[in-house]
């Protein structure tokens, strides 16, 4: 399998809701994959490897409904239920859109996440210890 058809095939697994965020973290961590960011509204994921090299994958458009208000307390709990595997991606999407989300990064190397929506980041710092999800997690609002 090429590195792009590998790359593709974690983020099919993980929209099947077949694997969880943690599994994802690893796979990606293996694959020499450094950090990703996902955009909702362009069905586009982009993906940056340790040597510099870009994968941009385009993910199947679903019905994007993203809430007009931004729910901070929402988007944490969408995020520590997946940083605890209780919830795959499938669900995460939902709830993060409903929660105002338009998209986030994952920093795998640097251990933090930003959630983002149009006028507010939220950043998400200490989730990835070894390659693993855990439940703690330290929030910050920035950009109001």
């Amino acid at each position: 399998m090429d590195f792009d058809a590998r790359i593709q095939s974690i983020f099919d697994a993980s929209d099947a809701g077949a694997i969880h965020f943690g599994e994802v973290i690893g796979q990606l961590f293996e694959a020499q994959i450094e950090s990703y960011a996902v955009d909702y509204r362009s069905a586009r994921i982009v993906c940056f490897r340790r040597d510099d090299r870009v994968v941009e994958l385009h993910v199947p458009q679903q019905s994007v409904t993203i809430a007009e208000n931004f729910d901070t307390d929402a988007l944490k709990a969408a995020i520590k239920g997946a940083q605890e595997g209780r919830v795959k991606f499938p669900e995460f999407k939902a709830l993060s859109q409903a929660a105002g989300c338009i998209g986030y990064s994952v920093w795998i190397l640097g251990q933090s996440n930003e959630a983002f929506t149009c006028s507010h980041i939220v950043e998400i710092s200490g989730g990835l210890p070894e390659r693993q999800c855990c439940a703690r997690q330290a929030a910050q609002e920035t950009g109001d």
